[in-house]
């Protein structure tokens, strides 16, 4: 599949570096070919060191930690009969323009001739940020992304310890774009899409507890808890059979929402609304949707400790939360400015003020 965002124009050569090693070529008449396995000259070397130069920051890396990184035990005159090996082999196959020498450094050129899968993810998920993370135009380009990582594994063919750290690297875009992508499918209503989201995340990252959490959270909150008991018990056999236990907390806040099923069923967008903090008093017609979601998510926060327990707000814990509307009215006033660093500072002392108020209520 051919990228659609992001991707400079016209890339000669497109890699898959998620799943399986794929190689293509872009001919004159605009057609692509699949490069053979055979053309790699039935050797793991090229293919690992074409990899290793990919996958680094500005794609150039000197002979001697190429020759480090992938044969540690081998001999110098060894090592030089790989490398050298690899080098023109990789110029066979992508053309040698393409793979420069720089001294005693080898370089692959950028992301608009050699495209990678890996760098468009990283592209994609830079610019679903700029878009709004969860908004309706921040999700094409997680979505485009997302059928990237569904390929595979990053590096899924290597085992060595360099690729280690470049695999860590793509998971965590990985992650980041599928919690996105399954909060803003719950925004627009598309609510089992997030749920193959969040199923997505538990079968390619284990031991992912921030993601059952927030999939059995989206659950109860449009009442289908049975169905969020079943995911997690589902969850939790798998994963310990993988051998990754839950903790403790999240065990513990699963034996709280048994006890407490109302509870469970409280949307953070609802909590405390009629009796006590009015939607209209945040201003929500005039928000942005990401800045409207990140004050009611406050609200939530805040109103589901009230909540807890079944201990309500006693009078003090009421001035609290009206002194705290009133802050969020003086916050709104100041939305023509929200991208100035004296209002994120801002944001971000309210999420303080919010999470003392969530522990002076328990």
């Amino acid at each position: 599949m051919e990228s659609t965002h992001l991707v400079l124009p016209s890339p000669v050569v497109r890699v898959r570096l998620l799943g399986p090693l794929e190689v293509s070529r872009r001919f004159p008449d605009g057609s692509w070919q699949a490069v053979e396995r055979k053309a790699w000259d039935k050797g793991t070397p090229p293919r690992s060191v074409f990899k290793r130069l990919l996958t680094t920051p500005g794609r150039r890396l000197s002979r001697l930690a190429i020759q480090e990184d992938l044969w540690p035990e081998a001999s110098m005159e060894l090592a030089d009969r790989y490398l050298n090996n690899a080098v023109m082999v990789s110029r066979q196959i992508i053309g040698k323009t393409l793979v420069e020498t720089i001294g005693p450094l080898y370089e692959i050129a950028g992301q608009s001739q050699v495209w990678t899968d890996v760098d468009a993810c990283s592209a994609l998920v830079r610019e679903a940020e700029n878009q709004g993370c969860t908004t309706p135009e921040a999700l094409p380009l997680l979505e485009e992304a997302f059928r990237y990582f569904e390929r595979g594994k990053c590096l899924e063919d290597e085992a060595e310890r360099w690729c280690h750290a470049v695999r860590a690297d793509a998971e965590r875009v990985q992650r980041q774009c599928h919690l996105w992508l399954a909060d803003g499918y719950e925004g627009v209503g598309k609510l089992w899409q997030a749920g193959e989201v969040y199923r997505t995340m538990i079968h390619a990252l284990p031991g992912d507890e921030e993601a059952l959490q927030s999939w059995m959270q989206m659950l109860v909150r449009q009442g289908k808890q049975r169905e969020a008991f079943k995911c997690y018990q589902e969850t939790k056999t798998r994963w310990e059979a993988q051998g990754f236990p839950l903790s403790n907390e999240l065990e513990q806040m699963v034996a709280s929402l048994n006890k407490q099923p109302t509870l469970a069923l409280i949307s953070p967008f609802q909590t405390l609304g009629d009796r006590m903090i009015p939607k209209q008093d945040i201003g929500q017609q005039n928000m942005n949707p990401s800045r409207r979601d990140f004050f009611q998510g406050i609200f939530g926060a805040v109103s589901v400790a009230f909540l807890h327990e079944e201990i309500y707000p006693d009078i003090e814990q009421t001035k609290s939360i009206r002194v705290f509307q009133r802050i969020l009215k003086v916050r709104q006033a100041l939305n023509p400015w929200e991208n100035t660093v004296y209002v994120k500072n801002l944001d971000e002392q309210m999420k303080s003020v919010a999470l003392l108020l969530v522990k002076g209520a328990k």
